[in-house]
């Protein structure tokens, strides 16, 4: 959950404006260079490619938990870290369009008073979903423990005892999880029942997709001392509206394609979550953060999506609207999708050139 940006910025900032192209599909070259990257990289997790509703590449390599010898596949659920955002940035949108949740309003108006945030009478929800609210990382908290069980309830009371970042919201971009644990907390109290809760019966119920029952998982690896540990983020049980939810590549894909074909949300309701806010320092003027979402526009290109990475996992998604493309890279070792990731956008940048 500690990562957003850093799997395309670094690649593609050198690449500078792009010229108009039509052709932004993969195609079978690209694939063989992906399955070579794969190799060269030694990757382990799983890769697959969608155009439309077709799957055109699926690649898969290493093991997902060495003691009982299961491999890596799109079938198999890894921690998917800050993507987790982008759910809670979808319900938080449900909302809106129900008038529930104005963007605009500031936090006191939706947590009683014995729930209060620093500075909750001038942070907005907007604030929230754009990592400008300038609140305090619960990771920083010394009362965080690495590998305890947690859930919303429990990161929220860090979050109230964390001093702030910025006295004043919305005046620059600090990657926030404490913002995405106070937009759980938000919505717990209209539901009415936990976050988990929530996010089964809201967006996961509508695709069958049971999450308590029990399926393949991977477990996520870290490098210490050159050696490849047991990493983090290995309970799936822990995870809250800053990230955590084990998904498969399988899973994911069925969300994200609901959602594109307006499952959860208006169309023009989509349009607004992903609509660029707030552009990174020191990036280049084509990488935006929106409402919970990455948005990068290098001229013509359009990616959307989100990263997420622990010590022990590394996933990256994005939706590419103008050829209805979806990738998602998942890896069960730290930093481990970041080279073939990298290598599939960058094959479609490159066809732009």
């Amino acid at each position: 959950m500690h990562t957003f940006l850093k799997l395309t910025i670094s690649a593609v900032a050198s690449l500078g404006i792009l010229p108009e192209s039509t052709e932004k599909r993969f195609d079978e070259n690209d694939f063989k260079v992906l399955e070579q990257t794969a190799n060269d990289q030694e990757f382990t997790g799983a890769m697959a490619i969608f155009q439309g509703n077709q799957l055109v590449f699926n690649y898969s390599s290493g093991e997902a938990n060495a003691e009982t010898s299961l491999a890596n596949g799109l079938d198999v659920r890894f921690n998917v870290g800050s993507i987790g955002k982008s759910l809670t940035s979808i319900l938080v949108f449900r909302q809106v369009e129900t008038g529930n949740i104005d963007l605009d309003q500031t936090v006191d108006q939706y947590l009683p008073e014995s729930e209060r945030v620093p500075n909750d009478s001038l942070i907005t929800v907007r604030h929230l979903l754009t990592n400008t609210s300038g609140l305090g990382d619960f990771f920083e908290s010394p009362e965080y423990v690495e590998g305890k069980r947690y859930d919303v309830s429990s990161l929220f009371s860090l979050v109230q005892k964390m001093p702030l970042i910025k006295d004043r919201p919305g005046t620059g971009l600090d990657y926030s999880n404490s913002g995405f644990i106070v937009l759980g907390r938000i919505l717990e109290h209209i539901h009415g029942k936990p976050y988990q809760s929530i996010v089964q019966e809201k967006l996961l119920n509508p695709l069958n997709i049971n999450y308590s029952k029990p399926s393949p998982l991977a477990s996520g690896w870290k490098l210490e001392n050159e050696t490849w540990t047991l990493g983090e983020g290995n309970d799936p049980e822990s995870w809250s509206s800053a990230g955590g939810i084990f998904l498969s590549i399988e899973e994911l894909h069925r969300l994200i394609s609901f959602l594109v074909k307006d499952g959860y949300l208006k169309q023009g309701t989509k349009e607004l979550m992903w609509t660029p806010q707030v552009q990174p320092a020191h990036e280049p003027p084509f990488v935006h953060y929106a409402f919970g979402w990455m948005v990068e526009k290098p001229q013509d290109l359009h990616f959307i999506g989100h990263n997420g990475g622990v010590r022990g996992f590394q996933a990256a998604f994005r939706y590419l609207p103008q050829s209805d493309t979806y990738i998602y890279t998942f890896s069960n070792r730290e930093n481990g999708a970041e080279g073939l990731f990298m290598k599939a956008l960058m094959q479609l940048i490159e066809k732009a050139g």
